[in-house]
Parts: C-alpha cells; structure tokens; sequence
C-alpha cells in the first residue's frame, strides 16, 4: 500500500528510502515478495522497465483471484499502470475489484477505456465510425460534470447545512471522477489529432479541452483530494497538445493572452512538482513531452519564461540520466523520445539567448540533433506532425547561424519531413493550414540566404493553398494575419 500511496497526491505516504529499507529486508522469495522488491527498485531508478515487467508477469501468471484477504492484499501490488499492457489480466482484475473498492475497480476500466479508445481511434477513417462512442462518452460525463460542480461549486445552503461530501467519501469521488474525466480528455484530444474532423470541428474539440481543464481538473488539482498522479500527468500532455495546437488558431491580438494561459499551465505543473512529485520521487520525465510541444510556442515572443526555465532546471536536476541513457538499448523508442523532446526544447530557448557568441556554438548542434533525431524516427516508421511543425519554427529561427555549406541540405531534409507529416494540401487541410506559418516563414529565409526560387515557389503554393482553407472554414482573421505578413514577398 505505500507504493500505491505514493503514487497519488495528497496522501500520507512513507518515503521511498523507507520502502527500499523495507523491501531488503524481505527474505522470501515467493512471486509476491520478488514484486515487492523489484517495484521498489524499478521506482528508485536500479532496474529497468524490461526487468520490472518481466517479473511482473510471473507474478501476474501465479496470482490466484480468491476471495480472501490474502489474495486482495496480493492484488493490490497490481494496481498500477503496467496492468493495462496485460489487458486479459486487467480485465479480471477489474472484476475481482468491482464489489471491493470503486477507486481500484474505476482505476482498472479507465487504463481499459483508454487503450480501447486510442485503438479504435487509430483505426477509423470518418467520424461516423466513432460517433456512436462519443455519444454514449458525452451521455456519462454530463453526469460527472454535474457531481463536480456541486462538489467544487457547492451552493450557499450547500456549504451552510453540510450538503455535500466529505472525509473519505469526497476522496472517492474525486479520485473516480478525475480518471473518468481524464478519459475523457484524452479521447477529445485523440479525436482532435485524427485526420477525421474538418478544421473548425477541431477548433471546437480543442477550445472544449481547455474549458474542461480550467472549470474542472484544475480545481481539482488545487483541492486537497487525493488524486492519481497517473491522471494529472496524462492530463498534461493531453492538454500541453491541446495550448499547442489552439496557438496555430490564435491571432495576433490575442496571442499574449494564450501565451499567458500557457504559462498559467506551466505553473500548475511547477506547483504540483514542487508539493509532492519531488518528494516522493516520482518519475517525471513526461514533463519533456510538455515543454517540447509548448517551449516553442512561447518563443513567439522572443521572451524566455521564468516558468519554463524553472521546469527545464527541475528536469535538468531529476531526471534520471542514468537510467535513459541505459534504456538506449533496451527501449530505444522511448529514449528517442525523451531525448528528442530535450533538445526540440532547448532549441526554442537557444534561438532566444542574446549572446550571439554562445547562440553561434549551440545552433548548429541544436540543428543537426533536430534532424537525426527525426530522420531516426522515420527510420522506424514513426512520424510526428506536431513535433516536425515545432522543428520546423525552431530551425528556421536558428538558420542564420548555420553552417552555408550545410544549409541546402538541411532546407532539403526539412521540405521533405513537411511533405511526409502532410502529404498533399488538397486531402490534409487541416494540417496545411497549421503549418503554414512555420513553413512559410522557413522557405522564405531559405530562399533570400540560398537565392534558390524552387523555395519561393513552394512558399507561394503554401500561402495561397492556407488562405484559401482559413477562408474555407470561417477564419477570416487568420487568413487575413496570413496575407498581411507575406503578400508583399510572396504575390
């Protein structure tokens, strides 16, 4: 129970260092105790996932679902988020935690939920094929929302009289409701990266995510109910990807605003990292997937974030570097991640020192990690089309500091990863539209550096291609920011 402890917020719960000295201590070696050790040992950064799951499993194939104390003693050391890459077992386990504990048993389903969703998502090529599932999803979390409100926004004569819950019972719904909002939010995001919805459909989904996050899940976050630290991170990037994307939607009146709203978020993730994440050692390397998708954002203005620098610190500080440079070999998909995410982040800071000097020594490094990092992915057939745009922007603000005799090839290899993240502007309008700014602005400093008019070309197909989507779709605003910033170069 003190690892499941520490695995959420707002409980008392024995320091890892206690559970370590705990664990050691334990001489059997039954499946059970060999968990107990190598869960603690996984959470203090001494074995690797690999090594965790594969005693996870045998202790998983040996587990008997009785109904005794015993077994559910037992059945708690798999309460974690590994259970969902075992769904057969969860299933089970979902089911032997229904008539015991609501909090483990809606745990288990959502973990479910989710990857059920993420797959049939994946998979659809209309909306129509998902309708039907967001209805019924639409239909439950109404219902939540409304728990929510009189729970966080309790009425007058509520709070007078004591009409609402308290104690553990207030707990249990804020836990249970926060993974069936969380859920939710990632399913809305997922539908929102799909290339099924039509541009102002997206735009509504994504302005939904955000009015979720501020009347809801950051009340949430700030109350004193205990909450799953799982369900805060997923929430972050949920909503890390949503400030991302909605900034391609912003004019320029109002891009100090969302910029203040994405910092807001960044002190929300600082506030919860400093209060509990840190003392209880948890891992945070997803804070990575946050700061590369929003770094570069905030680089629009040219200003460097106090918030931002203090969450690259705490990484810098607490990530295990150990442990990701040995997961090199054994997971190389996630560290490519992280690594990526690392250096698409610190390039949006690099293009924004004012030291020319120390800019020069970095850029070309930052540039040439940007590249391989993709070129990798694309060599294990992933591509990412929101971290190619946020590459993009970062190489065209540090392109004057390149190499001249690497810059052709860069400004190739860059055309090319646009065209494999969208393919043809006629089918992926969407996605033409978003990046059209980025690129656009890329092709241009290309062209005046190379003299070579194929960029200009390009830029020009781009420009009028963007236009006439943002017109399409009712976005008079951006189409007019888009022809006010490039006629003049481009017509």
């Amino acid at each position: 129970m003190g690892l499941l402890a520490l695995s959420m917020t707002n409980t008392i719960a024995p320091r890892i260092e206690e559970l370590k000295s705990i664990a050691e201590k334990i001489k059997s070696d039954d499946p059970w105790s060999v968990l107990v050790k190598h869960a603690v040992r996984y959470r203090t950064g001494e074995i690797t996932i690999i090594e965790y799951l594969d005693v996870y499993k045998r202790a998983m194939e040996k587990f008997e679902f009785a109904d005794d104390n015993q077994s559910l003693a037992i059945a708690f050391l798999f309460v974690e988020s590994t259970i969902g890459r075992f769904p057969e077992f969860a299933e089970k386990m979902a089911e032997y935690f229904k008539d015991k504990s609501e909090v483990i048993y809606t745990y288990i389903q959502t973990i479910l939920e989710r990857n059920r969703i993420f797959s049939k998502l994946y998979s659809i090529t209309s909306f129509d094929e998902f309708k039907e599932d967001l209805s019924v999803w639409k239909a439950k979390i109404s219902d939540i929302l409304k728990k929510l409100d009189k729970m966080l926004r309790p009425s007058l004569l509520a709070r007078i009289f004591g009409f609402r819950p308290r104690g553990a019972d207030i707990n249990i719904l804020g836990i249970t409701h926060s993974l069936q909002l969380q859920t939710y939010i990632a399913l809305l995001t997922a539908l929102a990266e799909s290339p099924v919805l039509p541009l102002n459909d997206r735009h509504k989904i994504l302005t939904e995510i955000i009015n979720l996050y501020d009347r809801y899940m950051q009340k949430l976050l700030h109350s004193d109910i205990a909450l799953f630290s799982s369900t805060l991170m997923n929430t972050f990037q949920s909503i890390s990807v949503v400030l991302n994307e909605l900034s391609y939607f912003v004019t320029i009146k109002n891009l100090d605003k969302h910029l203040a709203r994405i910092n807001s978020f960044l002190e929300d993730i600082l506030w919860i990292t400093l209060r509990e994440w840190i003392k209880k050692k948890s891992d945070i390397s997803l804070i990575t997937v946050i700061t590369n998708a929003l770094c570069p954002i905030l680089a629009k203005k040219n200003v460097i974030y106090e918030s931002e620098v203090k969450l690259l610190y705490l990484l810098s500080k607490l990530l295990d570097i150990r442990g990701i440079s040995a997961s090199k070999l054994i997971r190389p998909y996630g560290y490519a991640v992280i690594v990526g995410n690392l250096i698409n982040t610190l390039s949006s800071f690099v293009h924004r020192i004012e030291d020319k000097k120390t800019k020069s020594k970095i850029s070309n490094e930052c540039i040439r990690g940007l590249l391989g990092i993709h070129r990798w992915f694309l060599s294990q057939g992933v591509i990412c089309r929101d971290d190619i745009l946020t590459m993009t922007y970062n190489i065209w603000k540090l392109m004057d500091l390149a190499d001249d005799s690497s810059l052709e090839n860069i400004t190739k290899a860059v055309i090319a990863f646009n065209k494999i993240a969208v393919p043809g502007t006629k089918k992926y309008e969407y996605e033409t539209a978003i990046l059209a700014e980025n690129l656009i602005g890329f092709l241009l400093r290309a062209w005046r550096i190379l003299n070579n008019e194929e960029y200009l070309n390009i830029a020009r197909e781009i420009y009028n291609r963007a236009i006439e989507i943002w017109l399409k779709y009712g976005f008079k605003e951006k189409a007019q920011e888009l022809r006010n910033k490039y006629k003049i170069i481009i017509t």
